[in-house]
């Protein structure tokens, strides 16, 4: 469980992170400002999580997780008895 959270986790920052970088590098390139308005402002951290939303979707559609939803899920599934309906 705990490996699945920190898995999350690293995944949600990598994206804010490398976000991050490519805003700070365009902000040195052309003289502008963004940084300061995703740090400084609300709806900056807003657009810092959704960043990190999407960073994890893609993670999850990449199959990062597959294998650690697949054991977890089998490992339920085993537990349940076995009912039919009739």
């Amino acid at each position: 469980m705990f490996n699945r959270i920190f898995k999350v986790a690293c995944w949600h920052l990598l994206g804010i992170s490398i976000f991050c970088v490519l805003m700070k590098s365009s902000d040195m390139i052309f003289g502008t400002t963004i940084i300061n308005f995703l740090f400084e402002t609300t709806n900056g951290v807003w657009a810092l999580n959704g960043v990190g939303i999407i960073s994890v979707s893609i993670a999850v559609w990449d199959g990062q997780f597959a294998n650690m939803v697949k054991k977890s899920h089998w490992s339920q599934r085993e537990q349940l008895p076995d009912t039919e309906i009739n």
